[in-house]
């Protein structure tokens, strides 16, 4: 049975507050549904290092340019976990969907959201890579147990104008594969699902791949587990 947990939330934004009421997909570790949970207690240390914690589903996408760069954003400073942390391209949670088919659809909404940019006219180029288990804190209250849904997806063109939403992305840039490595090493503040993901998998290898249409190199979407708290 599932605890109720509370804590005070007067000091954060009521946008992201808001947001806190979504039900999540709790799954096992095999990826199956076994039932849905608030977001706001799916993200609290005490649920997800109890006995009883399961992860929940998540996404993360990654999108591409001609150039092969990846595009990255910098995570609003309003938000409640990891707030000005760098990322990925985008990362967000399914709440109507648990197809796969569905996760990369409200994935492309939660593009559209944050970043200003549709990403239905490039679906052709879509790609589930893998599917990654992590967990992490942020601060004493507040963490990740996820689930993690990599989708990349390739662009026609060299992009530079996101209009992105404020309450959501403070700034974005792109990166080379050559670089990501020493950007996660050395920069500041980054996401510990992306820096893992980018140390503990064979991410860079799956980048090149993708961009040559590679598909006997990509992953057989099994689940890996990144290391970590």
């Amino acid at each position: 049975m599932i605890r109720k947990f509370s804590i005070n939330l007067s000091n954060y934004s009521k946008i992201q507050v808001q947001t806190l009421k979504d039900d999540l997909f709790l799954v096992n570790l095999n990826d199956q549904v076994v039932g849905k949970l608030n977001k706001q207690k799916a993200h609290l240390n005490e649920w997800i290092y109890s006995k009883d914690a399961l992860p929940h589903r998540a996404f993360s996408v990654f999108i591409f340019n001609t150039k092969e760069q990846l595009l990255l954003q910098q995570r609003s400073g309003t938000k409640i976990t990891f707030p000005l942390f760098w990322t990925n391209s985008c990362c967000s949670h399914p709440i109507k969907h648990d197809k796969s088919e569905g996760i990369i659809l409200e994935s492309y909404q939660r593009v559209l959201f944050e970043l200003n940019f549709d990403l239905t006219k490039y679906k052709h180029s879509q790609k589930l890579v893998q599917k990654v288990l992590y967990r992490a804190k942020y601060d004493e209250n507040w963490g990740e147990y996820e689930l993690d849904y990599l989708i990349f997806v390739k662009l026609h063109e060299n992009f530079n104008c996101f209009k992105h939403n404020k309450d959501e992305v403070l700034d974005v840039q792109w990166i080379d594969r050559k670089n990501v490595q020493e950007f996660v090493r050395d920069t500041d503040k980054v996401t510990p699902w992306f820096k893992r993901i980018v140390q503990q998998t064979e991410f860079e290898k799956w980048w090149e791949s993708y961009m040559r249409d590679d598909k006997k190199s990509f992953a057989d979407n099994s689940i890996i587990q990144l290391a970590g708290e």
